[in-house]
């Protein structure tokens, strides 16, 4: 996993060496995204 911290956005890139089903890097890259989403979505709620 690498990502990038920008000033309004943050890049994520998701890689593997082989495909498995185990160990698969898309599934990986959505659980991040959806994660993010949550996060962000819970700061806004909070009104910090």
């Amino acid at each position: 996993v690498f990502y990038r911290l920008g000033s309004d956005a943050i890049t994520f890139l998701v890689s593997a060496y082989r495909n498995s089903a185990i160990t698969d890097a898309q599934a990986l890259a959505h659980t991040i995204e959806r994660t993010l989403i949550e996060v962000k979505m819970s700061f806004m709620l909070s009104n910090l």
